[in-house]
């Protein structure tokens, strides 16, 4: 272990030591929307996917708060890239990705919090130790970071353990003064805010890789650590769908690492750019992918997306999007997965 891995492990022990001494934040109330005009959410992890998941309480706050600034207080830089299209957005504050490398630049972040008195500041997950330290750090006399109306509210909502749904359902909560019809309208789903421009740059390249195609699958068979699926089932899946649907050419979406778990039998795409890669798995009909960020950037596009997970909990990290589906690979035959597919497709 690098010397660097020991810190940060030294450094998450810590923070999770001052989470656990500070008090609980109780339910809070916000009795006066008109008078909200500035909102902070909080998501300090780097993740892709984590901080694609911030985008349906970020649509829910504007749509909500439609004369409101929101800003955001996240990690790393991409965040810079996922929200440049979201006009709703004031100021993106960001803790540096490595810590111990830029530790001024991690105390200025934190101590930016107070430059601005907010509304409304929204914990946007309870379980992060950064993202508990930041609500109580920022000033606001409403903050939505209750573990007990959390809790009340999971109870009643099944769905609301999914981490792109919680923070939705208790501003809700705090805007109605009760956990009653939560869910009487749709939680936003994950969304870029791709532009026309991207999505016809999008359709022109797949158009180069695939010519013009009316019927496409898109698929992403990497994953890392113990997410990663074998090269024998990817390689039977793969021909189960050149198999069962004929009439549709498969695209496979490459990671950063540019590899192939089916050793790029098919024509592919690669790209650093993670609007396009969403702009391009938008130009298609059904995404299949494995647990990750790029699984979530699908569910930003409009494309039904299938997810395989293998050790993360489906119910909390499942694609978020119409038509989206999430199986646990273990309990799932291929035959189950395929079935899947004609169902989506014929929807």
């Amino acid at each position: 272990m690098s010397k660097y891995n020991r810190i940060n492990r030294l450094r998450k022990k810590l923070t999770s030591i001052f989470r656990k001494k500070l008090p609980e934040i109780p339910p809070a109330s916000i009795e006066k929307p008109e008078d909200v005009k500035r909102v902070l959410l909080i998501r300090p992890n780097h993740r892709l996917g984590n901080q694609l998941m911030v985008t349906p309480i970020l649509n829910e706050v504007s749509s909500t708060f439609p004369d409101a600034k929101i800003d955001l207080f996240l990690k790393g830089n991409a965040g810079l890239i996922i929200f440049k299209n979201f006009d709703c957005i004031d100021r993106i504050l960001r803790l540096p990705k490595k810590h111990f490398k830029e530790f001024f630049h991690y105390l200025i972040s934190f101590w930016s919090l107070k430059n601005r008195e907010y509304d409304v500041v929204i914990n946007v997950t309870l379980g992060s130790s950064s993202g508990k330290l930041a609500t109580h750090h920022a000033r606001s006399k409403i903050k939505l970071s209750s573990e007990e109306l959390n809790n009340r509210i999971k109870n009643k909502y099944p769905d609301a353990i999914h981490m792109a749904k919680n923070s939705v359902y208790r501003l809700r909560a705090a805007l109605k003064g009760d956990i009653d019809n939560l869910d009487e309208k749709p939680i936003p789903t994950l969304s870029l805010a791709l532009s026309e421009h991207e999505l016809k740059k999008a359709k022109d390249v797949v158009e180069q890789k695939l010519g013009k195609a009316d019927k496409i699958i898109s698929i992403f068979t990497h994953a890392t650590g113990a997410k990663k699926l074998s090269k024998e089932w990817w390689y039977a899946f793969y021909d189960r769908l050149k198999q069962d649907f004929p009439d549709y050419k498969i695209l496979e979406i490459l990671p950063i690492e540019n590899i192939s778990s089916i050793d790029f039998k098919a024509p592919n795409y690669y790209g650093k750019d993670i609007r396009m890669i969403s702009a391009v798995i938008q130009q298609t009909d059904l995404f299949i992918g494995t647990d990750s960020g790029i699984m979530h950037l699908a569910a930003t596009s409009n494309t039904a997306c299938i997810g395989l997970f293998c050790v993360s909990k489906p119910e909390v990290y499942a694609p978020y999007n119409k038509g989206s589906f999430a199986f646990l690979v273990e309990n799932t035959s291929i035959n189950e997965l395929v079935s899947q597919v004609h169902n989506s497709l014929s929807a």
